[in-house]
């Protein structure tokens, strides 16, 4: 777990960035970093911060099998229930339908990758379970990403044209409404869906060269080639690396789209925060509502929250960037960008201080003094989950063992 000090300033820091980024985006023009190289070198930190053994322990036991799971299950299903039901909200509320296609752009992009991690690290959550998510789920993208958005827009097709009468639209609206409807109509139809092969090329690079590879490369330099002091030096000072690249990917990003984020408003603002909020909220309370203990709880909540908005941007450019119809369209995942970091990290900061200094029964408990039933309980449930799953072949059972049982 992160102390509270560096978990602040990056939380700060990212927070002024993103103002400056859009009230003044003009003084960032002379910023022009790669994506894709600082979220690779993120990763590759994340990748040197693993422990090895805590890897293997995600699979030998009840606790990390339950953080896989939960944020598994939770990242699948949770988000992209939530977006669908943003994006049917949106049409029905008489939002502009460009917006309602970037909020279905967003509702399929897969789990988060280095932010998302940084802040489980900095929330007290299982790093080791956010990182080895991020290294699957980006590549499974391939298939998950193309799939989830051609059959949202095959939803999105599906609703009725709006109704000048009743919604108040002008003719101008509903033109640009049934121009955009036909373009993905006629996207939706072409061979391959509506993700082209130049996208999905892309996904395959950012994929590989932004996620997969740095954090093998990562835990492989951690686990086998960094001697023991060297590696427990990276193991703390790597989420601090990552959260500096995590700034240079947002702010600069941000402001070469300030543009369209005016474009759209603080409405879709809002909605795109509260779609974040809601699903931070339900990633924490699904797992806790089984009893799972904080840390797995902490651990899902920002797996369900924190997406992977670059491929959206990638799809919407590529589909509708010589259209009026992008800033709108690209709107959602641009606003998902600096609204994600920025609330995860301040509810990275608040949880991890108050698993630090919130509980007086734990800081009894370290001092050696008596623990109360709810601290024993608690403690009793950790230790009970982080056994392993499976008796090891090289310490098997003793008679010893039989006779204390009886």
């Amino acid at each position: 777990m992160a102390s509270g000090v560096w978990p602040f300033f990056f939380a700060l820091c990212l927070t002024a960035g993103v103002a400056v980024a859009l009230l003044y985006p003009h003084t960032l023009d002379q910023i022009q970093l790669d994506a894709n190289l600082t979220l690779g070198l993120a990763c590759f930190f994340l990748g040197l911060s693993c422990n090895a053994a805590k890897l293997v322990d995600l699979f030998g036991t009840p606790l990390g099998l339950g953080n896989l799971a939960f944020s598994s299950f939770n990242g699948t299903f949770v988000w992209p229930a939530l977006g669908l039901a943003a994006t049917a909200l949106a049409v029905q509320s008489g939002l502009p339908f460009a917006v309602a296609v970037g909020l279905a752009l967003l509702a399929a992009c897969p789990v988060g990758g280095p932010s998302n991690a940084v802040n489980v690290h900095n929330a007290g959550g299982s790093l080791e379970a956010s990182v080895l998510l991020c290294a699957v789920f980006t590549p499974a993208a391939l298939i998950t990403f193309p799939y989830a958005f051609h059959h949202f827009v095959l939803f999105l097709l599906d609703q009725p044209l709006v109704d000048d009468a009743s919604r108040g639209a002008d003719a101008a609206a509903a033109a640009a409404e049934a121009e955009l409807r036909a373009h993905l109509k006629a996207a939706a139809g072409a061979v391959g869906g509506t993700v082209t092969p130049a996208v999905m090329a892309a996904i395959r690079n950012h994929a590989l060269l932004s996620a997969a590879l740095p954090i093998a490369l990562g835990v492989a330099l951690s686990a086998t080639v960094l001697p023991q002091r060297l590696a427990a030096q990276a193991n703390r000072f790597g989420p601090m690396a990552a959260a500096s690249m995590i700034v240079l990917t947002c702010v600069p990003k941000t402001a070469a789209n300030a543009a369209a984020v005016a474009a759209a408003g603080p409405e879709v603002v809002g909605w795109v925060a509260a779609l974040h909020v809601v699903a931070l909220v339900l990633g924490y309370l699904i797992p806790a509502g089984v009893g799972s203990p904080a840390r797995t709880c902490r651990t899902s909540a920002f797996q369900t929250s924190m997406r992977n908005p670059a491929l959206g941007l990638m799809l919407a450019a590529a589909l509708f960037g010589a259209t009026p119809h992008f800033p709108l369209v690209a709107a959602p995942c641009i606003i998902s960008i600096f609204i994600q970091n920025t609330l995860g990290a301040w509810s990275a900061l608040a949880a991890g201080l108050r698993a630090n200094l919130g509980s007086p029964e734990r800081l009894a408990s370290e001092q050696g003094t008596p623990l109360s039933p709810r601290a024993l309980q608690t403690q009793s449930k950790e230790s009970i989950l982080k056994q392993p799953t499976v008796r090891r072949l090289s310490n098997p059972p003793t008679f010893k063992d039989y006779d204390k049982e009886d």
